[in-house]
């Protein structure tokens, strides 16, 4: 028995698999895609909120740190150091090779130190005088 009411296009791209709800799809027709293209200062919103939503995650890991003028670092100017954010790793810049280079935390080692100390009697003034031999001369 067939029915009488006739299915929508959605409905019947539904019922065939083919209609599609995802990333790109706002569920009105409308691809998010082109909406980005045609108008892209809905999303810088969304794009800043993410760099400052990045920014205060890292200052909160790395306080005291701030953004410098490498893309994706941070820069602490009491210390000089470096922090990449990808890697989340120290850094210092190194301005003759113009590079960064691994900064490397000092390790505490346990370390015992001994000293020892004695005293000697020196002689008296006199005695050690009288033991010496006499100094010779040139002419002698």
């Amino acid at each position: 028995m067939m029915s009488n009411v006739v299915p929508t296009v959605s409905q019947e791209k539904e019922k065939n698999g083919t209609y599609v709800f995802g990333k790109s799809w706002n569920g009105k027709g409308t691809h998010m895609w082109r909406i980005k293209e045609e108008k892209p200062h809905l999303f810088e919103m969304q794009k800043s909120a993410y760099e400052q939503f990045e920014f205060e995650r890292a200052n909160n890991r790395f306080p005291g740190f701030e953004p410098c003028q490498f893309p994706g670092w941070l820069h602490k100017k009491e210390k000089n150091t470096y922090v990449e954010l990808a890697t989340e790793k120290l850094f210092w810049f190194d301005e003759a090779t113009q590079a960064h280079k691994p900064l490397f935390e000092g390790q505490s080692l346990p370390v015992a130190l001994l000293g020892g100390a004695s005293a000697v009697a020196a002689a008296s003034p006199s005695a050690a005088s009288s033991s010496a031999p006499a100094p010779r001369t040139a002419a002698s």
